[in-house]
């Protein structure tokens, strides 16, 4: 129960502050998908119309899941305000809060320790990508959340039942009703790794890994049947997206990688610097549970040659790589695994402690910059002279193609790199007019906030002493890391 209270709080916790820093407008994905749930409650039909780009008409290209999943927050909407747009803002930061309470669980799961889990946790939440999406409309970070899940359920199908193959499967048939690419960047490489952990598992029968496997599998073939049903209403043959006719794998992949992780305005590591940290912790994790590094590094690496390819590498106009998103949080689990220096070796323990302040203090102070200047205001202001400029070198392209040229100077042109913009606002005084609004209340706010999270760092340490006493009780318990 104790752990259940804290995953609980810790929820509740996230989602409101992630509530309370959504700015409530929807992107071009987001309002495309918005399109198909407001048409599937009010019309009854899966007919939107896209008056920017003109290219998802009359049926959207995208997935289904983000579209099904608002159903509900626009019907409760509908029914208690009035108006269904009302509780669209709650659906990212309660994907994102579940996500970060996934990732605590998984690393539970693997040994850590609750306090060292809950620290990481937290990091991922305000020193990650994590908080910048949560206020925004995509599907990569349903996506994301499906991939810890799965990793989740792995695990716990690891150390007892069956049936969480069946939980991880429909956790990797969620992400692929979200995208289809998930079929090649997240389905194929857990289910590799479940078939080979079933192969391996000769405690079990033939009959047995044959169950476990229909339980994997049932989930991820339903979904694969709607997709592909969906594509014959949509376009009258499965596969056929006009997406794919439109864009291409047109980028080299050396310079699609780079520009992923080091351009300075679409760069993880400009982004996240924290994820340097695990580094650190990559060995130590691989001596523990070697299969689960290598599905990591799997998930990683496939979805870096996959969108390293891609014509729009950077996820468009948006806050950092858009497409890694969805990985995010495993680049977080080495972290928690970065082993304590030996008494003697003090010079690296300071080391590593400053290291560890740097690294967690750029990786915030990049995600707070985001929420006082908001991505969406820095490039309102450079919008025009970007507009301008690629309408003059390019004249007569579709706005997509304008979209693509005004990304590369966002990317790489420091006169309009983003982060390099917002902080310029910051300190010129253009913040969000919001917290000019709401000075007086936030300080009050991050002491309450802060108290909570006392409370549950405490309750973490309490369910150590628990865990360190129940394996003295009943020796042979995996140990935890501390």
């Amino acid at each position: 129960m104790a752990s259940k209270a804290m995953a609980g709080g810790l929820f509740l916790l996230l989602a409101f502050i992630y509530w309370v820093c959504v700015r409530r407008y929807l992107p071009y994905d987001g309002d495309m998908m918005f399109r198909v749930t407001k048409s599937l409650v009010t019309a009854h039909s899966l007919r939107i119309h896209d008056p920017v780009l003109h290219l998802n008409e009359p049926y959207s290209f995208y997935g289904l899941a983000v579209s099904l999943l608002l159903v509900p927050f626009f019907v409760v909407g509908q029914l208690l305000f009035g108006d269904g747009t009302a509780l669209i803002p709650t659906f990212e930061p309660i994907v994102t809060a579940l996500t970060v309470v996934a990732l605590l669980g998984l690393l539970v799961q693997l040994g850590v320790s609750w306090k060292r889990a809950f620290a990481v946790g937290l990091l991922y939440a305000f020193g990650s990508l994590a908080w910048a999406y949560s206020g925004v409309l995509y599907s990569e970070p349903l996506v994301g959340l499906c991939i810890v899940a799965s990793l989740l359920f792995v695990r716990r199908y690891e150390r007892g039942s069956r049936w969480w193959l069946l939980a991880a499967g429909g956790a990797a048939g969620l992400a692929l009703l979200a995208r289809w690419d998930s079929m090649l960047l997240v389905v194929a490489p857990v289910s590799v790794y479940l078939v080979y952990a079933l192969y391996r598992d000769v405690t079990r029968s033939m009959r047995e890994r044959l169950v476990a496997f229909a339980l994997l599998a049932s989930p991820i073939a339903i979904v694969t049947a709607v997709n592909l049903a969906y594509d014959l209403f949509r376009y009258g043959r499965p596969l056929a997206s006009p997406y794919i006719g439109t864009f291409q794998f047109s980028t080299p992949l050396p310079v699609g990688v780079f520009g992923l992780l080091f351009s300075p305005g679409a760069g993880l590591i400009v982004y996240v610097p924290l994820v340097l940290l695990g580094g650190f912790g990559v060995r130590a994790l691989y001596q523990r549970w070697p299969r689960i590094t290598l599905l990591i590094a799997g998930l990683v690496a496939v979805r870096l040659a996959f969108y390293g390819q891609w014509f729009g590498w950077d996820g468009g106009i948006t806050f950092g790589p858009r497409f890694l998103v969805p990985i995010v949080p495993l680049l977080f689990v080495p972290i928690a695994f970065i082993p304590h220096p030996a008494l003697p070796q003090r010079g690296r323990a300071i080391v590593m402690l400053a290291l560890t302040i740097l690294l967690s203090s750029l990786s915030i102070g990049v995600e707070l910059l985001n929420q006082i200047v908001p991505y969406g205001q820095y490039y309102t202001s450079v919008a025009t002279a970007l507009n301008t400029a690629a309408r003059h070198a390019c004249p007569g392209c579709p706005l997509w193609q304008v979209v693509q040229l005004t990304t590369g100077r966002l990317d790489y042109d420091w006169q309009f790199i983003p982060l390099h913009g917002q902080l310029t606002m910051l300190l010129s005084g253009r913040i969000d007019p919001i917290w000019r609004n709401i000075a007086l209340v936030v300080p009050i706010l991050i002491a309450v906030l802060g108290f909570i999270g006392f409370r549950l760092f405490r309750m973490a340490a309490r369910l150590d002493r628990e865990d360190l006493q129940l394996a003295a009780e009943q020796p042979g318990p995996l140990a935890r890391a501390s």
